[in-house]
């Protein structure tokens, strides 16, 4: 077998490891966590030379957003596409079997969760290493719940039998499976969080607006009707495609759906904010101080503060500006803008994507300090067990796929969600 460390480079920011895959593929992802001019440097860098030189040995790559590898409409096309190149029978049913993906290869790609596109993208890697001798993968493993960290294993291993050159780029702390507890001064954060409802009555989700659908009524996802009683912070888990992010969305208020989906808590009566995984998605390809108010501002100060406190346990950061033109910095902008509007809560959505561990753990619980202050609740969707021991309530999302022959062809329900809570840190929930 082969040892993933002999293949694994580690960063220690976000900004350096994209640069350092980056040359890997020679340019073939350009910068969006910068500017657009920063783009279309890149874009005009794209080594087409180099490229066609190579011809004869082609790679294989999966960004940090494995989205930008996969070019098609649904699993099954980008399956037929991969398949293409290999010059023989292909079985693409065998390897969606095998990837897991087997229900999931006509549903359209932009449905997919996070988890199951980054599937997606690891079943058209092992179809490509009969053909390419190389494979650069960037934070495989942000994506991945740890039950599907086999997969990944599978294809490096096919990889690896091939002989190819493979590099896995990764942040600091990445691939540790679990994590000490934060510092006591971190661990104040989370003390007397505000208490908050969800509660889910006859609740159905859009799946899907496509236009290749128009006039066919959306497939849909139910949800069990709920009502729980939470203590922020409150952690967020289940399986790759579970509905973890489909659930928050939709109490953010930007999900399509029918029936009540609610979170109340306190005095605050704007609806619920949501951090994205992907955040560069989010900023749109805005500066920071298009995103801040003086209020904000304020807050977004306050927050990076926090953070070099939480990482220098309890010590300020000498540097006035630490977190300028970083992906840390977004984040702590993107929370301070939604912070400061005063939500019934905020919702992180794997607040540890772009981050090393150090950083992930200081950037959540500088939030979760702001958020308190401000009495907002704070929701925080990972499948890390970083996050286990540092929260106050936990919610599990369970997905339960329907048999064909039991779906109604009126509701068009794919599969059912079920809600549940559990205790932690002393507390109880309902």
């Amino acid at each position: 077998m082969t040892q993933l460390d002999t293949h694994v480079t580690h960063f220690e920011t976000y900004e350096a490891r994209e640069n350092a895959f980056r040359r890997h593929v020679y340019n073939l992802v350009p910068r969006k966590h910068g500017s657009p001019r920063l783009f279309w440097q890149d874009y005009a860098r794209i080594d087409y030379r180099r490229i066609a030189h190579l011809a004869g040995h082609p790679m294989a790559w999966i960004s940090s957003n494995p989205r930008d590898c996969l070019a098609f409409g649904s699993a099954q096309q980008v399956l037929n596409a991969a398949g293409m190149s290999l010059g023989r029978y292909f079985n693409a049913r065998s390897i969606a079997e095998k990837f897991d993906l087997l229900d999931l290869r006509h549903q359209p790609l932009r449905t997919l969760s996070g988890g199951e596109t980054v599937k997606l993208a690891l079943a058209k890697a092992y179809i490509a290493a009969d053909t390419c001798q190389r494979f650069y993968v960037a934070s495989p493993f942000v994506w991945l719940a740890p039950a599907n960290h086999h997969l990944f294993n599978t294809v490096l291993q096919r990889f690896a039998d091939k002989q190819a050159d493979i590099g896995i780029f990764v942040l600091t702390g990445e691939t540790c499976p679990d994590a000490a507890l934060p510092s006591t001064h971190a661990q104040a954060a989370i003390a007397n969080g505000p208490n908050f409802q969800i509660t889910t009555r006859r609740l159905s989700i859009a799946l899907d607006a496509a236009i290749s659908q128009l006039g066919n009524p959306p497939a849909m996802a139910r949800v069990s009707d709920t009502t729980l009683s939470l203590i922020s912070p409150c952690l967020i888990r289940g399986a790759n495609g579970a509905g973890k992010s489909l659930l928050a969305k939709t109490l953010a208020g930007v999900a399509k759906h029918t029936g009540t989906a609610t979170l109340l808590s306190g005095a605050n009566t704007h609806r619920p904010r949501m951090l994205f995984q992907d955040v560069i998605a989010q900023l749109m390809l805005r500066p920071i101080h298009r995103l801040l108010n003086p209020d904000s501002q304020n807050l977004f100060e306050n927050i990076s503060d926090h953070v070099h406190r939480f990482i220098n346990d309890g010590k300020p950061s000498s540097d006035a500006t630490p977190l300028a033109g970083s992906l840390l910095a977004t984040k702590c902008a993107l929370a301070a803008a939604r912070i400061a509007e005063r939500p019934r809560a905020l919702i992180l959505d794997e607040p540890d994507w772009g981050l090393s561990r150090p950083a992930a753990i200081a950037f959540v619980f500088a939030v979760i300090q702001a958020a308190h202050d401000y009495d907002v609740p704070l929701l925080i969707i990972s499948h890390k067990s970083w996050w286990r021991h540092c929260v106050n309530s936990r919610l599990f999302i369970d997905k339960h796929r329907l048999p064909r022959n039991d779906r109604s062809s009126a509701a068009n329900i794919l599969f059912t969600i079920t809600i549940s809570a559990q205790s932690c840190a002393g507390h109880m929930v309902s």
